[in-house]
């Protein structure tokens, strides 16, 4: 198991995916959390307050159990995405199993638990049973510092967190360990992915036609909005890409950048996305501020100690910045089509020479 810094509160499981069923409702739960290795069978285990895990967890509380759990190492693309697509996109009472059969076009095949009364996903790497147990203890036990978080600096351990007893593990014939760093790409295109989705379904609720959204890796998957849109039709787009730039915005407490660009712009390139703000965009005209909107506290700017303005800690200043062109503009705005090299007529083969 990864230590990734020497500050770190000890090894980490940083893809550890624990499948869970709610006792009051029967739901499966699937998501990935961070677990810290505190004894030769015990991990401490963040959970988001208010997710459907913690929920799970204070429902078998409150009939005085522990919660049976099944940690999986080493999942499939389509099992993942589904356990990071957020609530908008996958509620409650939709199984995120069901979800990433829809996307790998076939079930998830899961087993029983040896040693606990839950099930497991039966193709993964590793397989840690436990319970997760109404005893805590302190994530780190010699300071202050957990593990790198997704945007690239160094968490703060929690003075309290629910404990794991594992009773057993499993594992593959020559099985491997999945890992990922905190501020690494792997984990931000985990978290972009559902965000995309949930972008565009707003968007397209809206009735605006936005062609794709791309949460930018450069933002943990989440701060960072590409709006990529089709040729305006009239003068009232530009008035509907800004509107639309903003409703992602005010919708999606986490984002806090939107860069809007065209159809003729790569999204996934940093070089194209760079060069439609060089030449389409003015700072007077194109960039739009909603001052001290609700944000994200990991992300350090967003500090009273930063920024006055903000109210409180955890605010932040939001911006669009408008990278599409006017439509009386667009004349002017032409993006050259290079010439494609003509393909030489395929050659006759030659007669053969007489003997």
């Amino acid at each position: 198991m990864p230590v990734l810094t020497d500050e770190d509160a000890g090894p980490y499981l940083t893809l550890g995916a624990v499948l869970a069923t709610d006792p009051d409702t029967g739901v499966r739960n699937l998501s990935v959390h961070r677990m810290c290795v505190q004894g030769p069978d015990t991990l401490t285990i963040w959970m988001v307050p208010g997710r459907d895990l913690e929920l799970a967890y204070q429902a078998a509380l409150r009939r005085g159990r522990s919660l049976p759990v099944a940690i999986h190492l080493g999942l499939s693309p389509a099992v993942l995405l589904s356990s990071c697509c957020p609530t908008s996109l996958v509620p409650p009472d939709l199984d995120e199993l069901a979800v990433a059969g829809a996307l790998a076009g076939q079930p998830v095949e899961l087993l029983p638990c040896a040693t606990v009364d839950a099930e497991f996903i039966a193709h993964a790497e590793y397989v840690i049973e436990g319970e997760l147990l109404a005893d805590h203890a302190p994530e780190s036990a010699h300071g202050t510092v957990a593990t790198p978080e997704f945007l690239g600096y160094q968490g703060r351990a929690h003075p309290s967190l629910p404990l794991i007893r594992a009773t057993a593990i499993t594992a593959r014939e020559s099985p491997i360990l999945q890992a990922v760093s905190g501020p690494g790409h792997e984990q931000s295109i985990l978290l972009g992915f559902g965000m995309e989705a949930a972008v565009l379904d707003v968007l397209r609720r809206r009735g605006t036609p936005a062609l794709a959204a791309h949460c930018h890796t450069a933002g943990g998957g989440q701060l960072m909005v590409v709006l990529q849109w089709p040729a305006k039709r009239g003068p009232e787009d530009d008035v509907a890409v800004r509107a639309a730039a903003e409703a992602v915005l005010e919708q999606f407490r986490m984002a806090k950048l939107v860069l809007c660009v065209g159809e003729d712009v790569d999204i996934e390139s940093d070089q194209d996305l760079w060069w439609a703000m060089v030449t389409r965009f003015q700072a007077d005209q194109d960039l739009v501020v909603l001052p001290d909107r609700e944000g994200f506290p990991l992300d350090p700017s967003q500090h009273t100690g930063y920024s006055p303005s903000l109210s409180a800690d955890g605010r932040t200043a939001k911006a669009v910045f408008d990278c599409t062109v006017p439509y009386a503009q667009s004349a002017r705005f032409h993006r050259p089509r290079f010439t494609e090299p003509s393909r030489p007529a395929p050659r006759r083969p030659a007669a053969p020479l007489p003997r």
